[in-house]
């Protein structure tokens, strides 16, 4: 009976509807709209008989219907309530609630994702980036995480054929949490015109496999060697960057000199040291190896430098056996990737390699580090970022240029509002140099008397000023010999000084009727306030003349100076010079003439000899200062040498 009211009294859809039965006959719309708050209901119609009442009421949410039908069976007045959904012939209603329910566990499905990717994110501290720009660089993602925390390595996925990302990228931070926040606040947003997926990274694998966990079935100098090969990327560089085995050097000079290796370390005399001979010919070798980096665009400069930037494409290969060949070392870091320049001296005992991109020299750069290459292990370091000069970076990039435009196929013009990448906007500048210089070399130059006209105009102002500099030193030269000279014994001993009285105070009281050259008071430290001074009670007046000393402590004895009756006698001092004291102004960026040569890092069993031998090569030695110990025997840590020339 109550189905057949309900369907009559509200028409339409019943998807959010609900039948109540059960209730008191006494019931009203507004009882059951409070026993179901907090849940809205948008309309209520009840039907009445004699014993018991029924009520069809709707909802303007899916919601709200469901949090009502989970109160079935509760009660009302003293009567329990039964709550059942409308049926329906075509099943909307049913189909209604399936999707309802497939929304919910959707929400909750993404929720519970999201916090497994967190947790995971929590053990591994890395991320991995998807739907990144093709035209993406690690700087570009190293600026965008770098403001949640360290980052200590960025993987960017590169295509070989290209050179350019594929879209993916690895992050890894020191902390976590870091990594958590950049999830956060990265997630879903757009990054150079592409929004951004992230997911966690996967925990990074050790080098070795399982074997890793099983360090009993490895000797020590495996274990050893996996140890130095699991740093050699955390080593920024090392102090010798043109390192050169001894064996090495040994085998090269005997070749170019056609003796035996044995003659090279023996010589002829028998007095001669082996040490000496082997140095002075790593010497030879490492001044031809400069030669030779120098004549193809490298600049040495850079590796002198310390704190300098390192590449990440530019591999210095040290500890090369002697008779190296080029192909051989090539094809050994070719497997690894595409080499843009190699570098191999005709010494062959180090190398310079240049790979094309920096996933392929990361890669090779931790499988060759501290690996076996013939009898020898290979030493790798990461050259300065500037090693090349700008002419042969050039050349590379003219050749790679060249051999894309001959794969690939023609691209579409880019927009002028999309954001260019470092390397677009260098090649721009480069660009707009090289058109620069054409246009300076392909004019003719005019006007030449005019330019002779300037120069002659530039080196008269430079004789000018040089010509005043000069007056000017000969003008003070002459006001200083003008001055008289300080005579000995011209010191007055100032006793009885009060603690507030200062230098001005002191020199304006014998200034007044004598020529004094200065008045100090005798100061110390104060162990309260260590940046202010204390007075001692005492101070010196220096004048020019004894008999005007003797002058003064006639006359000034048991004057009155701030309360204080000074007592004066004739001081003992010695006469210091002004001048003495200074140091003759030397510029920081040039070392000056300077025959003086401070030798560090000598062995221990090096001997006095042996210096002086190794020394002697390049020119006559005057003297040779070593430190002693206690005992009077030699500190062979450093040894200062004094050149004749």
């Amino acid at each position: 009976m109550f189905s057949r009211e309900k369907k009559t009294i509200i028409p339409g859809d019943t998807n959010l509807s609900l039948i109540f039965t059960g209730l008191p006959t006494s019931i009203k719309q507004k009882s059951i709209k409070e026993w179901l708050m907090p849940v809205r209901m948008k309309a209520a119609k009840i039907a009445r008989n004699t014993s018991s009442a029924a009520a069809f009421v709707s909802f303007s949410r899916s919601a709200d219907a469901r949090r009502a039908q989970q109160r079935d069976g509760q009660f009302i007045g003293g009567y329990k309530v039964s709550i059942q959904k409308v049926p329906s012939q075509n099943g909307d209603s049913d189909r209604g609630d399936e999707e309802d329910d497939k929304t919910i566990d959707k929400k909750a499905a993404a929720e519970t994702e999201e916090a497994r990717i967190r947790e995971e994110i929590l053990d591994t501290g890395r991320l991995f980036l998807r739907n990144l720009p093709f035209e993406v660089k690690e700087e570009d993602i190293r600026f965008a995480f770098k403001q949640f925390g360290e980052i200590t390595d960025v993987q960017v996925i590169i295509d070989k054929k290209t050179g350019r990302c594929k879209g993916y990228a690895i992050v890894e931070f020191m902390f976590p949490e870091s990594a958590v926040a950049a999830y956060g606040a990265w997630d879903g947003k757009v990054f150079k015109g592409r929004m951004l997926h992230i997911l966690s990274g996967a925990e990074k694998r050790p080098q070795g496999g399982e074997q890793k966990d099983k360090p009993d079935s490895k000797n020590f100098k495996q274990q050893r060697e996996e140890a130095l090969k699991s740093t050699a990327m955390q080593k920024a560089h090392s102090w010798n960057t043109l390192f050169l085995g001894a064996n090495a050097v040994a085998e090269t000079i005997a070749d170019k000199l056609g003796v035996t290796k044995a003659d090279i370390l023996l010589g002829e005399k028998s007095g001669e040291s082996a040490g000496v001979r082997l140095a002075l010919a790593e010497t030879r070798l490492v001044r031809e190896t400069r030669d030779f980096l120098l004549e193809n665009g490298v600049k040495l400069d850079a590796f002198s430098k310390p704190s300098t930037q390192r590449s990440k494409t530019v591999i210095v290969v040290k500890n090369l056996p002697a008779k190296t060949e080029e192909e051989e070392l090539r094809r050994l870091f070719e497997r690894h990737g595409t080499i843009e320049k190699f570098l191999l001296p005709p010494n062959g005992v180090s190398a310079l390699v240049a790979m094309s991109n920096e996933v392929d020299a990361k890669k090779a750069f931790t499988t060759l580090a501290y690996s076996r290459f013939h009898t020898q292990p290979l030493y790798l370091e990461w050259a300065p970022i500037d090693t090349f000069n700008d002419k042969h970076k050039n050349e590379g990039k003219r050749k790679k240029q060249q051999s894309a435009e001959t794969t690939e196929i023609e691209e579409p013009p880019k927009k002028r509002n999309k954001e260019m990448t470092y390397e677009e906007k260098m090649e721009k500048k480069r660009k707009k140099k090289e058109q620069s210089n054409q246009n300076a070399e392909s004019q003719p130059i005019e006007n030449e008397e005019e330019m002779n006209a300037d120069n002659e105009m530039k080196n008269e102002e430079d004789n000018d000023v040089e010509s005043t500099g000069k007056e000017v030193e000969d003008q003070n030269e002459a006001e200083g010999g003008e001055q008289d000279d300080v005579e000995e014994g011209a010191a007055v001993f100032v006793k009885n000084l009060a603690f507030d009285t200062t230098d001005e105070a002191l020199q304006k009281l014998f200034s007044k009727n004598y020529r004094i050259q200065s008045a100090q008071v005798a100061k110390k430290l104060n162990p309260a306030d260590p940046t202010k001074s204390l007075s001692m009670g005492f101070g010196f007046v220096q004048f020019y003349t004894e008999a005007e000393a003797k002058r003064a402590i006639k006359e000034m004895q048991g004057e009155l100076l701030d309360g204080h009756s000074i007592e004066l006698k004739q001081s003992n001092r010695a006469v210091v010079d002004p001048k003495a004291g200074k140091r003759k102004a030397v510029e920081r960026t040039k070392q000056g003439k300077c025959t003086k040569v401070l030798v560090r890092n000598i062995p221990f069993e090096a001997s006095l000899k042996e210096v002086t031998n190794l020394f002697s090569t390049f020119g006559e030695i005057r003297t040779i200062r070593i430190p002693r110990k206690v005992d009077n025997s030699f500190w062979n840590i450093w040894k200062l040498l004094i050149l004749s020339s």
